[in-house]
């Protein structure tokens, strides 16, 4: 004899998306952000949002979703300047509910270039190099009033520079924004 049986409770409910991992590293084109899904119900996709400070994000790309068992990746070209970088993902689901990962922030390791001007002093030509791989380099001469006297791009190694028409004296050699001083005979 069966009595009628009541079950109260909550039933689990699948989360819409189970995200493995999210990690971002240095590359020499930019930084790569990589994640891994391994559920996805009902998922529209992720908006990768980037920040200068950790705190005010912006969205730089939206990625469609792939289903489960997913990878993607993003190279994030434009970095500047900044020593860190900040990044999330805000899902959506079909429905327009969102939810967001956690924060990965991603430190740029900077080579300090240093760059060669000979010779120096010099009569017709200075030549500037730098020491690792080349960089193309604004470069702008100055006089002693802070009047600019050239400017150009160096985009080779060993790029010369004619000062033959210069009188004798003391100029500044400005390399992407590092003076470097240039006695002319």
């Amino acid at each position: 004899f069966l009595e009628e049986v009541e079950i109260r409770g909550c039933l689990e409910e699948a989360l819409p998306v189970e995200l493995i991992g999210f990690t971002g590293s240095q590359t020499n084109n930019g930084i790569i952000l990589n994640w891994q899904t391994a559920i996805e119900v009902d998922n529209a996709g992720f908006w990768l949002e980037r920040s200068l400070d950790g705190r005010n994000f912006q969205s730089i790309s939206w990625i469609s979703a792939r289903g489960s068992n997913s990878n993607y990746d993003y190279l994030d070209t434009d970095v500047g300047d900044h020593d860190i970088y900040y990044y999330r993902l805000r899902r959506q689901d079909l429905d327009g509910q969102e939810q967001l990962s956690q924060v990965v922030g991603v430190r740029l390791n900077r080579q300090e270039v240093s760059w060669q001007v000979f010779p120096n002093p010099t009569a017709d030509i200075v030549y500037i190099q730098n020491s690792s791989v080349l960089i193309p380099a604004e470069v702008r001469l100055f006089d002693l009033s802070g009047r600019i006297l050239w400017s150009g791009l160096a985009e080779t190694s060993g790029y010369g520079i004619s000062v033959a028409g210069l009188e004798p004296g003391i100029y500044l050699l400005q390399i992407d924004g590092k003076p470097h001083r240039l006695v002319k005979r």
